[in-house]
């Protein structure tokens, strides 16, 4: 999370791809070290930001990972292990979910047992058999009622 607070927003999530930060933070390096240093400095400086973001990439925490133990309903979703379109699906959801931002495995099991899932925008039905799937794994038996969509 991002704390702009000293803008005027605060508590905001700002979600963009790698590549896109790192291009980013790239412009944002050469720019401010432009004129003041000499060409090959500022090439090692984009080198070594490149080296620490791969690291970060590499040892970033994935939804899922570090779970210790068995899954319960107040885990947050994280603990599912699911694929980044379904877990961004749900964050991003207009489900009014009552920890903010983290829902809870419960909030989905509530959900997938309502046959819900399907009314975000961003949730398929492909991307809602993979979170009834990651909730089954989990030990979480899911009635399937079907949802009318009229």
């Amino acid at each position: 999370m991002t704390d702009l607070g000293a803008h005027g927003r605060d508590d905001q999530q700002l979600w963009a791809p790698l590549d896109t930060c790192m291009a980013l933070a790239e412009d944002a390096i050469r720019s401010a070290m432009a004129g003041r240093f000499l060409k090959g400095t500022v090439d090692q400086v984009v080198a070594a930001a490149r080296d620490k973001a791969a690291e970060m990439a590499a040892n970033r925490p994935l939804p899922g990972r570090g779970h210790d133990g068995p899954v319960r309903r107040d885990c947050p979703i994280e603990c599912l292990g699911l694929p980044a379109r379904a877990y961004n699906g749900l964050v991003r959801s207009d489900f009014d979910f009552a920890r903010s931002m983290r829902p809870t495995v419960g909030e989905v099991v509530e959900l997938a047992a309502g046959g819900r899932l399907e009314d975000a925008r961003q949730i398929g039905p492909r991307t809602a058999e993979q979170i009834n799937g990651a909730l089954r794994k989990a030990g979480f038996e899911i009635a399937r009622h079907h949802h009318d969509h009229r």
